[in-house]
Order: C-alpha cells, then structure tokens, then sequence
C-alpha cells in the first residue's frame, strides 16, 4: 500500500516561486516539474491567495 505525506513549504520557498511566475517566465506546470510539486492546483492556490499580499515585493 503506497502512503502518501503532505510536503510542507516554507514561506521563502512559496513566496521565490510566486515571483518566478509573476515575472511571467514559467507557467504552473513548469514551475511544477522543476521543483517536483506533485500538483498544480498546489501552485494555482498559492498564487491567488498571495495577490495582494506579496506583489509589493517583486
């Protein structure tokens, strides 16, 4: 029987990948492959619930 753990991120990790796709260099699913994000949706929910939170930072 396979397990499955819930990978935890930090908040430096989230915040470097939202830039990278703010920047407008990578789509979801190439920020997916390179760091080894099981899903997208992952990706797509970290970057709308940090609109307006983080976007001065870029």
């Amino acid at each position: 029987m396979e397990r499955f753990f819930m990978t935890k991120y930090t908040y430096e990790f989230k915040v470097k990948l939202i830039q990278e796709y703010w920047n407008g260099d990578i789509s979801y699913s190439d920020l997916m492959r390179k760091y080894n994000i099981s899903s997208m949706t992952t990706i797509r929910r970290w970057v709308m619930q940090s609109c307006g939170k983080i976007h001065s930072l870029v």
